[in-house]
C-alpha cells in the first residue's frame, strides 16, 4: 500500500487532472479500481493488487502535457496529432519517475508501457510478450475496456457486452485484436465479465 507521501502525490496529480479534464480524472479512477480487481482474480496478493490499482489510476497522467486541441478533438486525429498523442506514455513516465517512491516508480513503468501490445504492435517501444511488465499488461486491457465504455468527444459509448466481445474476439478490423493482450488477463475478462460490468455501472452512478 502507498505511504502517506505517495497518497499525497497521487492526490495532487488527481486534482491536476480534474482541473484539466474531469472525464480524464474519472477514467483514471475507474481504470485503477478495475486493475485491482483483475489483479486479484489473477491470484496476486491483495497488497500488490492494490498497488497495481494505484499505479493504474495514474496511467494517463502524461495527457496533462497533451494540447486540448488534441485531447478534446471531436473527430479522429490526423497523422501529426496522433504522433503527439503517442508521446503521452513518455510524458507520464517523466512526471512520475521524479517522485522516486515504490508506488510512483511502478506507476511510471505502467504509464510508459500501457500502450505496448503483447504481439509487438504497441508504442512507444514496440515491446513484445513478457518484455512488457505484467502490471502494464493488466492496465492495458482495463484501459481499453473503459475507453470503449465511456463517451468521448470523438466516439459514442458502447455497452458492456459489446466491449467485452471486442476485447475477447476483436472488432472485425486490425485495430483491436485479442492477440494484442495477455492471455491470462483476457481469461479474467472472460470469466468475470459480469463482475467487471457491475463495477463499471457502479462507478458511474
Amino acid at each position: 500500500m502507498p505511504n502517506r507521501s505517495e497518497v499525497g502525490i497521487q492526490a495532487c496529480l488527481a486534482v491536476a487532472e480534474r482541473l484539466r479534464s474531469i472525464p480524464l480524472n474519472r477514467h483514471e479512477a475507474r481504470v485503477g479500481g478495475l486493475c485491482s480487481m483483475v489483479a486479484r482474480h489473477l491470484g496476486l496478493e491483495v497488497e500488490y493488487s492494490d498497488a497495481i490499482g494505484h499505479a493504474g489510476s495514474l496511467h494517463d497522467v502524461g495527457k496533462l502535457a497533451v494540447a486540448d486541441t488534441i485531447l478534446c478533438k471531436p473527430a479522429p486525429l490526423d497523422a501529426n496529432e496522433w504522433l503527439l498523442m503517442c508521446e503521452h506514455p513518455m510524458h507520464g513516465y517523466e512526471i512520475l519517475v521524479e517522485a522516486d517512491t515504490p508506488i510512483t516508480n511502478l506507476a511510471a513503468t505502467v504509464a510508459l508501457c500501457h500502450h505496448e501490445y503483447f504481439e509487438g504492435s504497441g508504442y512507444p517501444k514496440g515491446l513484445y510478450g513478457d518484455d512488457i511488465p505484467c502490471e502494464a499488461r493488466i492496465v492495458t486491457v482495463c484501459d481499453i475496456y473503459d475507453a470503449l465504455r465511456e463517451h468521448r468527444a470523438y466516439k459514442a459509448d458502447l455497452g458492456h457486452e459489446l466491449a467485452i466481445s471486442m476485447i475477447l474476439d476483436g472488432d472485425g478490423t486490425k485495430r483491436l485484436r485479442p492477440a494484442m493482450f495477455d492471455r491470462d488477463v483476457l481469461g479474467v475478462f472472460s470469466k468475470h465479465a459480469a463482475e467487471i460490468g457491475g463495477f463499471y455501472a457502479a462507478s458511474i452512478n
